[in-house]
């Protein structure tokens, strides 16, 4: 689940919230844009993979004196991605666009059922619901999505933005960029991935850098399922999320 609202500030400010959670991650990103352009960023980790997941908050200020931009994507050209949190990016880019397109509140729904044979490499469904209605339903394998008929045959992660971008409504397009984060994310529960002992330098996010992967230890009971319960997502979000105060702590307990 993803939840985004703004509120206006002083000085023709205009300040958004942004949080996402789900089997992997719990993470809140607040920002503001004046004049234009990205005035102040913060962020807070509440449950996330890596005990070093955390450090890549610092890297959102990246994004401090950049062109406030409509799609939210645009984040990954004015920020280095080995610096951030691909999770928390994504947030500040949504709530950046939430501003720019004037949207007061937007939420979605997502669902992705696991594989039918078990790995990551099967068939599935993904589907998205935008602030409570119906937006998408895609029946896909591993990284290709094979119907309805006008995405059939588009990948997941190669090109996928500038497709989407090109031929989607934008608003429809956005929901598919983040359906599309979703499907990836997904492939972990194919995994084993309480057994890791710290993460894998494969360079995809801040944690995954070879300078800092062996360091990044795994947290123990950071994994949470919420197949029957998923009113239980972003609960803890809903006052937050209306610019009321929070005292959510993180889970940090390392893995043995």
């Amino acid at each position: 689940m993803i939840l985004l609202s703004t509120k206006a500030g002083a000085l023709n400010s205009i300040s958004a919230r942004a949080c996402v959670e789900d089997d992997f991650h719990h993470f809140r990103v607040e920002l503001t844009v004046t004049a234009g352009k990205v005035a102040a960023i913060d962020a807070d980790s509440f449950r996330f993979p890596y005990v070093t997941c955390p450090g890549a908050e610092y890297g959102l200020q990246e994004l401090v004196g950049q062109p406030a931009q409509a799609v939210s994507s645009a984040v990954f050209r004015q920020a280095d991605v080995r610096t951030n949190c691909t999770h928390m990016l994504d947030l500040a880019g949504l709530a950046i666009a939430q501003i720019v397109n004037n949207v007061p509140h937007r939420r979605y729904d997502v669902f992705v059922s696991d594989r039918h044979d078990g790995t990551m490499t099967g068939d599935y469904t993904a589907r998205l619901a935008l602030d409570g209605s119906p937006e998408l339903h895609w029946e896909a394998s591993h990284e290709e999505i094979k119907s309805p008929k006008l995405f059939a045959g588009v990948h997941l992660r190669k090109g996928f933005a500038k497709w989407a971008l090109s031929n989607l409504p934008s608003k429809q397009a956005e929901a598919a960029l983040v359906l599309r984060r979703c499907a990836m994310i997904s492939m972990g529960r194919a995994k084993n991935l309480v057994a890791e002992r710290n993460a894998p330098d494969w360079g995809f996010c801040y944690s995954q850098q070879k300078e800092r992967a062996t360091d990044a230890l795994r947290i123990k009971g950071s994994i949470q399922n919420f197949d029957d319960r998923t009113e239980d997502l972003c609960r803890s979000d809903l006052n937050w999320i209306k610019f009321e105060p929070n005292n959510f702590k993180p889970n940090t307990e390392i893995s043995g």
